[in-house]
């Protein structure tokens, strides 16, 4: 959606913040993915395929980015129930469609992103180690950190509040995904025009 390239015409510290004043979208974003249930197939493989161990059912997942304003700048492809989050971002090459100067902000299912793309900023909580406490700083780190990210799961619960896509979804698969962005689009359109609504 959005390339690393487009820095080439701001290079330095002053040309990002040239950069974030056209589109103050991409200075921080968070990044998760929700599932919702799709009916069981009759057949064993694509059965297998979309149950979700997670949630005891059969369901559909879509990863989606948001800004720190709530606006939706990324939707993935649907995915079935069993494939892992961060399968889905290393799929989507999500790190890689936003600047690298971007603040991608993930919960703890993302775990190793950090070190397969080190040029790009994104942050994960930190870990609590082995039979240890986490220091009182790391906690504050990983509280201001959830903080921040609440706001995709915040989004998530916007777009449940359409039963289309909170009850099981009763339409074709393939049809999945269109159906979900023009939901966001919905979303998107009411954040942006919530003065004259």
């Amino acid at each position: 959606m959005f390339k690393h390239q487009f820095l080439l015409d701001f290079p330095g510290a002053a040309g990002w913040h040239a950069f974030i004043q056209k589109y103050p979208d991409l200075k921080d974003t968070a990044t998760d993915a929700t599932e919702q249930q799709c009916y069981r197939s009759k057949n064993n493989d694509t059965q297998k395929k979309y149950y979700s161990g997670k949630k005891k059912l059969h369901t559909l997942k879509t990863q989606i980015s948001v800004s720190m304003t709530g606006k939706i700048v990324d939707i993935s492809d649907t995915y079935p129930g069993s494939i892992h989050d961060k399968s889905i971002i290393d799929q989507e090459k999500t790190l890689q469609k936003f600047p690298k100067r971007t603040c991608q902000r993930f919960d703890s299912g993302y775990q190793g992103i950090l070190k397969e793309n080190p040029d790009y900023y994104a942050i994960i909580p930190i870990k609590k180690p082995y039979k240890k406490e986490l220091s009182p700083l790391f906690k504050e780190v990983n509280t201001s950190h959830s903080k921040r990210r609440i706001i995709v799961e915040n989004v998530l619960s916007r777009l449940k509040k359409f039963k289309i896509c909170k009850y099981t979804f009763r339409g074709r698969i393939n049809t999945y995904r269109q159906t979900f962005r023009n939901i966001s689009a919905i979303l998107n359109f009411r954040l942006n025009n919530l003065a004259t609504i």
